[in-house]
């Protein structure tokens, strides 16, 4: 049976409903702080409007900028992240702000070896930022195909951040991508216990749900994602 592809982003327009809240740039706009607002409340739509509407006033807030990136990262959407990064850039936006989301939108893309080539040149990474570092090399390693070294890269990544959601189905993609879909379901619903309301793991495991012919389950689990 052929593996299924967990990709970075997983069903975009279903993570779009449910996204969830941001963290803080530094100097953060009036029309960041409803934006996060709306995030908080899962109101993607709404979010979207008063970051559209602020930029539409005001095209040099760099923070409306970084925030819509994230926006769009989280949806998968590293294209349009890229761009309004690369303009928040050019606005003079702390590098700290951008560096690891810039990589980030890289690698949804495909861009592995231009997103690792950024990583390094910007030099160590700040502490609390190394697991999420640590995560996005292993994305990267993933979607080269270099499954030993992208799970090592997640597993370390867990051991600074034991509660890294990211970290933990990073590996569960590692096991997806070598085809083992027993060992797959059994380490998602191990992740499901800690993280019983993941989005991703979630979709992921109603999609072998699927696959097994069992769309009762794979059903019930798409309308909690729904809830």
């Amino acid at each position: 049976m052929t593996p299924p592809r967990f990709g970075v982003s997983l069903l975009g327009l279903t993570l779009a409903l449910l996204i969830g809240p941001l963290g803080h740039p530094a100097q953060a706009s009036p029309a960041s702080d409803k934006a996060r607002a709306a995030l908080e409340q899962g109101d993607l739509r709404t979010a979207t409007i008063e970051l559209k509407n602020a930029l539409q006033s005001d095209p040099n807030d760099a923070d409306a900028r970084l925030l819509l990136a994230r926006v769009y990262l989280q949806v998968g959407n590293g294209e349009d992240a890229e761009k309004e990064i690369r303009v928040a850039i050019d606005l003079g936006a702390d590098p700290g702000l951008w560096r690891l989301d810039l990589v980030e939108a890289l690698i949804l893309q495909g861009r592995f070896d231009e997103a690792m080539q950024r990583l390094e040149a910007g030099g160590e990474v700040a502490a609390d930022d190394a697991p999420r570092a640590l995560i996005l090399r292993g994305k990267a390693a993933l979607g080269e195909d270099r499954r030993d070294e992208a799970r090592a890269l997640f597993l370390k990544a867990q051991e600074l951040d034991p509660g890294s959601v990211e970290a933990a189905l990073g590996v569960v993609r590692v096991t997806s991508s070598e085809g083992d879909n027993t060992a797959t379901a059994a380490a998602l619903d191990e992740l499901l216990v800690r993280f019983p309301d993941n989005v991703d793991a979630l979709l992921m495991r109603a999609e072998l749900y699927r696959m097994e012919g069992k769309p009762g389950k794979a059903n019930a689990l798409f309308g909690k994602v729904l809830e």
